[in-house]
């Protein structure tokens, strides 16, 4: 994801998604069902020429990870609505920012989220 409104998947095909509402990045539709990445659009941005902040909830085990906005150097991370410092290593599930990307361990899953911004 960079920008308002540019996606990448997994393969590199890219689109365009002007989206306001939450729609999913990820999901796991397999027995389990226990990973998705939910984009959290922002319903007052309706201008392609202004910034818009975008959020993402991150579901790992049935565990809601929240990465909000960024502020300085760092992103706004909750773990079950809870504000959390990175790194958060005391507790499952465990989260480090590397650079622009946030990885996420829960038990032995990782995900890894690359966050480009421009």
């Amino acid at each position: 994801m960079t920008g308002n409104d540019h996606f990448n998947t997994f393969d590199n095909t890219g689109y365009r998604f002007l989206g306001a509402c939450p729609s999913w990045l990820v999901l796991d539709i397999g027995i389990s069902k226990d990973f998705s990445v939910v984009l959290n659009g922002d319903p007052n941005c309706h201008d392609i020429n202004v910034k818009c902040q975008k959020t993402l909830d991150v579901f790992v085990d049935g565990v809601r990870v929240h990465l909000g906005a960024k502020t300085n150097t760092s992103f706004v991370v909750k773990v079950e609505g809870n504000l959390i410092n990175l790194p958060h290593t005391s507790s499952d599930p465990i989260i480090k920012q590397v650079l622009m990307a946030m990885v996420i361990i829960n038990f032995e899953k990782v995900a890894f989220l690359s966050l480009k911004t421009r």
